[in-house]
């Protein structure tokens, strides 16, 4: 308060003096000054009370969201247990799938059994697609599945190594997943001669693609199937023995085994599929009576392919080949039964029809004769027997079927029994050779389009009975018809 009452003196001293140049002012102690005359009032007043609270301020606007932090580093126990950072994919039974996760730039991989407890029992689908470094993957007998494309795009990988070939050969392949690498190893050992464990029951399609390295297959008794493409493109191969208890070799199962020159097939085997040796350097194949069906072109592409053994004509001509499904339809042209070369044909009798090229192609044979019991012969069933002179057909056929006999060009002659009801399309088309037909029955004989056609042109019965005539309308004018006799 006295200094308040000291600066109102001052002020009133300033009015009086107003004449006065001197004006008041603060000095460098902080006290008013007048001219060279401290005044003794500090300028700087006492510290006032404190002053009521303002009001509350607005609310601010929200702030931008912040940058994400990075991810933190995997605990300690974690990369004990996944320490080249490969990815785990849970599945709902406890299990896991695996892929590469941060592993893409090693040039090893291992996939472990377990991780977290589970067991790591499949490989995902392109799971380590485009791995440029990766030169050997090691797999555990965990896993039971391969996905589709999962080593694709993984130009230098070589190796697989294995601990199990009987897990080995359950594993499902999808697609051709582990189609580069050519070495297959056991325990770090490189396999050359394979052998299939005993109790093994089927060998899963697949399994030992491009295995360059394979030089033999030892396969036991316990095996019932080899799946498809099981073998294909083993390109060191060079012999293969197929033990009874198999019955079922499946498609491409040993296709381009580019050394395989010898294969058994040993009597069990019902089934072979489309392909299954095809491109093989094979000179001779046995075919086990067992047989029942063999797919297309399985000895496609086999050039070496010459020789045919069988142990049974009966059993042979009940067999109905497909399309491009007969030994001799590409290259084979000598058969053989029980070791030895078939020139006259002779089909047991009690046969009764003999299938579908059947002898398609067979060069080495020379004549054939058909007993009575025989009723049909099947379409394309000795095409292309290109040395055959001599044809004698039994008295119980009634039909023979399309192309039966056609570009058999050595044939001279040949005589229709009775019985015979119908030969179809193209049956003596390229017998150029043929010069005789004798129709046992030239009544009632029509040629048709095809076995559909329900009606055509009528052979008169005299036309017929001229040999040469017959014979030029089988092999050429008439030659692409059906040929329908009714009374």
């Amino acid at each position: 308060m006295k200094r308040i009452v000291l600066f109102i003196c001052l002020i009133l001293c300033c009015f009086l003096f107003a004449g006065c140049s001197n004006t008041p002012y603060i000095g460098e102690n902080g006290n008013w000054w007048i001219g060279d005359t401290d005044l003794g009032v500090p300028a700087k007043g006492d510290k006032g009370d404190k002053g009521d609270k303002g009001d509350k301020g607005d609310k601010g606007d929200k702030g931008d969201k912040g940058d994400k932090g990075d991810q933190g580093l995997p605990g300690e126990d974690a990369a004990d247990e996944n320490p080249q950072g490969l990815a785990f994919y849970p599945q709902s039974d406890g299990t896991y799938v695996v892929a590469v996760g941060n592993a893409k730039h090693l040039e090893d991989i291992t996939i472990p059994s377990k991780y977290n407890g589970g067991d790591v029992v499949a490989i995902d689908a392109n799971g380590f697609r485009g791995c440029k470094n990766l030169k050997t993957v090691n797999i555990p007998d965990s896993i039971n599945r391969i996905g589709a494309n999962s080593f694709d795009d993984c130009p230098n990988i070589k190796n697989v190594n294995i601990s199990d070939i009987g897990k080995w050969c359950t594993i499902t392949f999808d697609g051709t997943p582990l189609r580069y690498a050519e070495n297959l190893l056991l325990n770090n050992e490189l396999i050359t001669n394979l052998v299939i464990p005993e109790g093994v029951t089927s060998i899963s399609r697949l399994a030992f693609l491009n295995r360059a390295n394979i030089t033999s297959i030892t396969i036991p008794n316990s095996v019932t199937s080899i799946g498809d493409s099981a073998f294909v493109g083993c390109k060191s191969l060079k012999s293969i023995a197929i033990p009874g208890n198999v019955k079922s070799i499946e498609a491409h199962a040993f296709s381009d085994c580019i050394m395989l020159s010898s294969i058994t097939l040993n009597d069990g085997v019902t089934h072979i599929g489309a392909l299954a040796f095809s491109g093989c350097p094979i000179q001779s194949i046995k075919i086990p009576s067992s047989l029942t069906e063999l797919g297309e072109n399985v000895f496609e592409y086999c050039y070496n392919l010459q020789d045919v053994y069988i142990d049974d004509i009966a059993k042979w001509c009940t067999i109905d080949f497909d399309m491009n499904t007969s030994p001799f339809h590409f290259y084979a042209k000598n058969l053989y039964v029980k070791n030895n070369l078939v020139t006259d044909l002779v089909i047991p009798d009690g046969v009764t029809k003999i299938g579908n090229r059947a002898f398609l192609g067979c060069s080495s044979l020379s004549s054939i004769t058909i007993p009575n019991s025989v009723t049909n012969i099947g379409d394309c069933a000795f095409t292309g027997c290109s040395s055959i002179k001599s044809v004698t057909i039994g008295n119980g056929v009634t039909s023979i079927g399309n192309s039966a006999f056609e570009d058999c060009s050595s044939l001279a002659s040949v005589t229709i029994p009775s019985n015979i009801t119908s030969i179809g399309n193209y049956a003596f088309s390229g017998c150029s050779s043929l010069t005789s037909v004798i129709f046992e029955n030239t009544v009632g004989w029509w040629c048709l389009e095809s076995r559909e056609e329900a009606y055509g042109s009528r052979f008169a019965s005299d036309v017929l009975q001229d040999t040469d005539t017959a014979a030029e309308y089988l092999t050429d004018t008439y030659c692409n018809k059906y040929w329908h006799r009714s009374e």
